[in-house]
């Protein structure tokens, strides 16, 4: 018997050798040719579930499909990234030699986005898909992130999504109302576009009014002769203490909130918000915070202060 490479032992037996598996006892008869491979047991690692899936631990790679976004509204779609983990790397990916990319120039310089420049191959094909999936697959390989966002309204990233799924990292999506089902179930959280763009726009501030010219000042009049003293007046009764209103009624979705942050919170009595949310949308039907008047399920809790505690980063707790 003797080691041969890789930590398998090879053996002679009638004429033939084996080699043995260093975590087992099976005979792997060696032909002529063959190589025992090198693997090592360190190498056989389990899948990156391990790895923390919280907001604070995450780092997010954010990959835009050019041609299937809106400029206008991807500084939105950060600031939802963002309530996830910290976006650590950030690509757009598309023919820059059309005219169809020119509107992302202004969001690259302001964002610090990274633009991927890919050839479209054929008329009327989108050339950036491919090239996203290989970035999105040499990101998740190299170890550096460990939560990703698509964002694209084509069902094309179904796969995508769901291979990053299998490797037990964070997956998100970012597309318009017409994003086909099969892609926004294959992530853990979608989010609507066309919601920003329902939001009313912000009206331009006022310009400010030029300051009034300074009026002169007028002739001092002669001091008036000085008055007798009025008497004094009785001190007014003291007014009765105002009665205390009546605390405002837990509303339903108060109640629902609620629920989702007991189930949610941690030792401390305090629970992280996207935790929260993920409990909301498995809900049928699933708990939608502008149904309530917010954008947001962060704005809607802090709506009612009085009923939850808030504290930075992106953590609640009930009120008792």
């Amino acid at each position: 018997m003797r080691r041969g490479e890789g930590g398998f032992a090879c053996v002679e037996h009638s004429g033939r050798q084996f080699t043995v598996s260093p975590t087992s006892s099976i005979l792997v008869p060696v032909e002529i040719g063959f190589r025992a491979p090198e693997t090592r047991i360190s190498e056989w690692a389990e899948p990156k579930s391990t790895l923390s899936r919280t907001p604070e631990t995450r780092r997010i790679a954010m990959l835009i499909d050019g041609d299937n976004a809106q400029p206008s509204l991807i500084e939105h779609v950060l600031d939802a990234v963002k309530e996830h983990g910290a976006v650590t790397t950030i690509r757009i990916y598309g023919n820059w030699t059309s005219g169809n990319m020119s509107g992302w120039n202004d969001s690259i310089r302001s964002l610090a986005m990274r633009p991927v420049h890919q050839i479209s191959n054929a008329v009327g094909k989108n050339a950036a898909d491919i090239a996203l999936v290989i970035d999105a697959m040499d990101l998740m390989h190299g170890g550096t992130v460990n939560g990703f966002c698509i964002v694209s309204s084509d069902s094309d990233y179904t796969g995508l999504a769901i291979r990053i799924r299998e490797q037990g990292l964070f997956v998100m999506g970012a597309g318009g109302e017409h994003t086909p089902k099969s892609f926004v179930s294959s992530c853990e959280i979608f989010v609507n576009t066309d919601e920003f763009s329902k939001r009313p726009a912000t009206a331009p501030a006022p310009k400010p009014k030029p300051a009034p010219k300074p009026k002169p000042a007028p002739k001092p009049k002669p001091a008036p002769k000085p008055k007798p003293a009025p008497k004094p007046k009785p001190a007014p009764k003291p007014k009765p203490a105002p009665k205390p209103k009546p605390q405002q009624a837990r509303p339903q979705w108060a109640r629902t909130i609620a629920a989702a942050i007991d189930k949610s919170k941690q030792g401390d009595g305090w629970a992280h918000l996207s935790a929260v949310g993920n409990h909301l949308k498995k809900l049928t039907p699933p708990f939608e915070a502008k149904k309530h008047g917010h954008s947001k399920l962060s704005k809607l809790i802090q709506s009612r202060s009085d009923l939850f505690g808030i504290k930075k980063p992106n953590k609640v707790r009930n009120k008792p």
